[in-house]
């Protein structure tokens, strides 16, 4: 935890090296429940924007709550231990370092829409080959499949969000953004922690997925 509290300074590093031309704007004295409104309702009346919010929230809900079963995938569908754990999650990881890396090349990509949707297609069928598998070993390489595509599709979404936005609201949609990718996510560990008790981690994996 140390370590990674200290990775965090290379991110202050590259922040500090940024030079941006100020923008002055005029102050505005609106009330943060309208601002909010006016963030809202930009996002709901531009397609595009609505449809990766919506595809966000989807993924955080439905998609994501393999993450929160993973103890449960180590002990009872691998039988294994901590350090399997950590193997498992080490190999998403390493996916997901993979994916960013190849990501960030995609900057000028035309079409990011069909690539957010190809992307999250690809990050499900995945999951689901992930939920079917018995053994870690294996078990590993389709994480870090899982891993890959998850980063990708994020990192993707984000940037056209941002880019779709009008400057006057995009940090407002930009946290609808954090909402719709993160703030449902217990929304997500609620329903599938309550059907995992019952029917078992792989199958509700496998239904998230589909």
């Amino acid at each position: 935890f140390t370590l990674n509290g200290f990775s965090f300074l290379a991110v202050v590093v590259a922040l500090a090296l940024m030079h941006r031309p100020q923008v002055i704007r005029p102050t505005r004295t609106v009330s943060a429940w309208s601002s909010l409104v006016e963030g809202v309702k930009f996002a709901a009346g531009h397609a595009e924007s609505r449809a990766i919010l919506l595809l966000a929230t989807v993924h955080t809900i439905f998609g994501m709550p393999f993450l929160m079963l993973m103890p449960v995938f180590a002990k009872d569908v691998y039988h294994g231990s901590a350090g399997d754990l950590g193997a498992l999650l080490a190999a998403m990881g390493g996916g997901a370092v993979v994916g960013a890396l190849i990501t960030a090349r995609l900057g000028g990509v035309a079409r990011k829409g069909l690539i957010i949707l190809g992307m999250e297609v690809a990050f499900a069928i995945a999951l689901f080959v992930f939920a079917l598998i018995p053994d870690r070993l294996p078990a590993m390489f389709a994480l870090a499949v899982v891993g890959f595509w998850m980063v990708s599709f994020f990192a993707i979404a984000n940037t056209a969000l941002q880019i779709l936005s009008h400057e006057e609201v995009r940090g407002r949609v930009m946290a609808l953004w954090t909402v719709a990718s993160w703030g449902v996510s217990p929304v997500g560990s609620l329903w599938a922690g309550a059907l995992a008790a019952r029917v078992g981690a792989q199958e509700v994996t496998a239904l998230g997925a589909v």
